[in-house]
């Protein structure tokens, strides 16, 4: 699946590896999608801004979203019979969104019990990439950059007599994962 935006810039990869000029570009360019889909996939995140409607069980006053950093919430609705019409639009004045935990917060009370009887359209992700996933994503791209061009794919160690190959087998630097921590979800 492709990533919700692609996490560091052309130009900062080529910094990082002493590129001067555009012979790579369409390379590192498809290396940037696929490490920006990899670190999606390590964090189980998305960090671009993506617009969701999501539908959730009433009977209480939270409402754990399925995504955060919450940047907006469009609308809540509140409806045991799942038909959501204008009526059932919950006023933004009745609830309060705690963005970074995700979740809403009603200021009174419940919503109305019921399976899916609540939905929300929200927009997550972050404004900007964060510097430290970024710079995770640009050792990502040096890292498998560079390894595609030892002449074999992860070929770590080679010997001639009696033939011998040891492979890395590590797709992502020890670093980058250290700047992906923080930003690592906790699986479902």
């Amino acid at each position: 699946m492709p990533a919700s935006t692609n996490l560091c810039g052309l130009s900062d990869a080529k910094a990082y590896l002493g590129i001067d000029d555009s012979s790579e570009d369409a390379f590192l360019g498809d290396l940037i999608d696929r490490a920006s889909e990899a670190i999606e996939s390590f964090c189980r995140a998305e960090f671009g801004q993506v617009e969701r409607t999501e539908y959730h069980d009433g009977g209480s006053g939270i409402v754990v979203l399925g995504h955060r950093p919450v940047l907006q919430v469009g609308s809540v609705h509140d409806d045991p019979n799942r038909e959501f019409p204008g009526g059932s639009l919950v006023a933004s004045s009745s609830y309060v969104v705690k963005k970074l935990a995700g979740y809403i917060l009603l200021a009174d009370g419940d919503f109305a019990p019921g399976l899916n009887s609540v939905r929300v359209v929200y927009t997550s992700g972050y404004v900007s990439v964060p510097d430290d996933v970024a710079q995770a994503c640009v050792m990502l791209v040096a890292a498998w950059y560079n390894r595609a061009h030892q002449g074999a794919d992860g070929l770590a160690e080679e010997k001639l007599a009696d033939y011998a190959a040891r492979y890395a087998t590590e797709p992502f630097p020890e670093a980058a994962k250290g700047l992906l921590e923080p930003y690592v979800e906790v699986a479902a």
